[in-house]
């Protein structure tokens, strides 16, 4: 089957991550393509064989966004033809609308895929009522969480289908070992969404009864700087550190004693994923859409605070530096996260989703066609 993957960019992010994941396994039974709106480099490996293609070439888009828009359309039709693509699967608002604006045009099925809390990215009047204008048309939607599901149309759920994030085959180990590193580890970009103000004051209350703790938050964002002068406010220049990005982070994740996520909303956090995937403890706000609360599905796997709640955060963190056995039992518990997330079950499930919708779409095409008296026969 020819498939194609479009979404914004193959840059640092959540979505980015899964396609990638997914494409590499993909690959060995399909023609693959990437296709991205903005033309920049992949972060994440990508096998040999997967086509990578954006819709801004070389040369200069015009400055106007409706100039530019109907531009990124026209080369959407282009390329969804020129590779003869059976289908095409796009991640993340605007790629989703663009796919279904172009849908008879380029007359394959298209599946939309929701990656983050709905009611914050479709919080404005025009986002929200292109997907309710839009969305229905697909042919099938890919869920994280069932709550994230049950914002869209009935019309639209009907037809989707909940899978959560794969882990990459990396943290499928037993490398971690619990140290007794006194390190808090968090994972994430530094914006408002992540709400890392909430976890250094929290991490301010805990370490007056644990001085000894370091906080190590890696990532990159517009907050740094509103970041780094909460930490000098809260006189924590020698135990909070913005790490920025690195290359390995599996490294510095088998360093923590313990795992944070601080965040007001996600969808499903693939950095909570993959911490539980290595067996470390973890502390996680409880926030929509879902996502933590679906993956710490059980109270011995992890802690689940509320959103923005510092005391809460605290007495978290409190609970595991107290008790490194409780760590130790929530740590290994944590790890039965595998069996929802390991890459070969994920992937199976969306070969047989991606199957499914193809297989219903062109069975409702042969049937209209043979009401019209034309022989049945392959699409193309």
């Amino acid at each position: 089957m020819n498939i194609i993957f479009y979404l914004g960019s193959m840059n640092n992010g959540g979505a980015e991550r899964v396609v990638a994941n997914l494409c590499n396994r993909l690959c060995d039974n399909n023609r693959l393509m990437i296709l991205t709106s903005v033309r920049k480099p992949s972060v994440y490996y990508l096998d040999e064989r997967i086509v990578i293609k954006s819709l801004d070439r070389l040369e200069e888009l015009s400055s106007k966004i409706i100039t530019k828009n109907i531009e990124r359309l026209k080369r959407l039709i282009l390329e969804v033809r020129e590779f003869n693509a059976d289908i095409l699967i796009s991640f993340l608002s605007e790629p989703c609308f663009r796919s279904l604006l172009v849908k008879r045009k380029i007359g394959i099925p298209v599946i939309i895929c929701q990656r983050n809390d709905p009611k914050e990215e479709y919080k404005s009047f025009v986002y929200r009522s292109l997907m309710k204008w839009l969305y229905p048309k697909a042919e099938g939607a890919v869920f994280q969480t069932e709550e994230q599901k049950k914002f869209f149309p009935i019309k639209l759920q009907k037809k989707s289908i909940v899978i959560a994030n794969p882990v990459a085959d990396e943290y499928i180990c037993d490398d971690y070992r619990y140290p007794l590193s006194r390190k808090i580890i968090a994972v994430g970009r530094l914006d408002a969404q992540k709400n890392f103000k909430l976890l250094i004051k929290a991490f301010q209350e805990f370490s007056k009864e644990y001085p000894d703790y370091t906080l190590q938050i890696y990532g990159e964002g517009p907050e740094r700087e509103v970041l780094e002068k909460l930490i000098t406010a809260c006189d924590l220049t020698n135990r909070v550190f913005l790490c920025g990005r690195v290359k390995d982070i599996k490294k510095k994740l088998l360093e923590a004693e313990f795992f944070v996520i601080s965040s007001d909303y996600e969808g499903m956090p693939n950095a909570l994923i993959e911490a539980m995937a290595l067996g470390i403890p973890v502390i996680s706000t409880d926030c929509p859409c879902g996502g933590p609360a679906e993956l710490i599905s059980n109270e011995n796997m992890g802690i689940l605070t509320p959103v923005k709640n510092v005391k809460a955060l605290s007495r978290a963190m409190e609970c595991y530096a107290s008790n490194h056995g409780l760590a130790v039992r929530y740590g290994s518990n944590a790890k039965k996260i595998l069996t929802k997330v390991s890459p070969d079950s994920v992937t199976k499930r969306w070969i047989l989703y991606i199957k499914e919708v193809y297989d219903k779409e062109k069975g409702i095409d042969n049937l209209k066609k043979n009401k019209r008296g034309i022989a049945i026969g392959k699409k193309r």
